[in-house]
């Protein structure tokens, strides 16, 4: 008997619907704050190639073109051509877009207060845990399955973790 799917479905709908309504008012989606948040965590300094925030968000390269293509139009990032391979594109927070992690670090952090309010210390870590045991398993198993030959259309290695 399944018995966390459905809420878990149900918390993921929600977290997203309420992340695109907190960022509209900075004419933003949550999938796009999620590539900008993987930027601005990036080790180059903000810069990073397509094919790695497709990786790391576990989206197709369509999807990552979308979105890409949108966060240039506003203003957020802008492409370069890499010096090792004309053909690829280096993706660069702009000034605009690096000033967003002024705007996402004190809303992620009252967001996930008010989200939690009602748990103890010790219920936090808790499901803490779960959840990362949870995306243990969920690697794993996409893992396994990647190497039965199983075509897939992308892997998961987004992290709960902080970068």
């Amino acid at each position: 008997m399944l018995t966390f799917m459905r809420p878990m479905k149900r918390i993921v709908h929600a977290f997203v619907r309420e992340r695109n309504r907190r960022m509209s008012r900075y004419n933003l989606t949550s999938a796009q704050v999620d590539v900008l948040i993987l930027l601005l965590r990036a080790p180059e300094g903000g810069e990073m190639y397509q094919r790695s925030i497709q990786e790391r968000l576990g989206l197709s390269c369509p999807t990552v073109n979308g979105l890409l293509e949108r966060l240039k139009r506003k203003g957020f990032i802008r492409f370069e051509k890499a010096e090792s391979d004309r053909r690829r594109k280096r993706i660069v927070l702009t000034e605009k877009g690096r000033e967003t992690d002024g705007i996402l670090q004190p809303l992620g952090a009252e967001w996930e207060k008010q989200v939690t309010q009602n748990f103890s210390d010790a219920e936090l870590l808790v499901l803490g845990q779960l959840m990362r045991k949870l995306e243990a398993n969920l690697k794993e198993n996409a893992e396994r399955e990647n190497s039965d030959g199983e075509k897939r259309s992308g892997g998961f290695s987004f992290s709960l973790e902080r970068d």
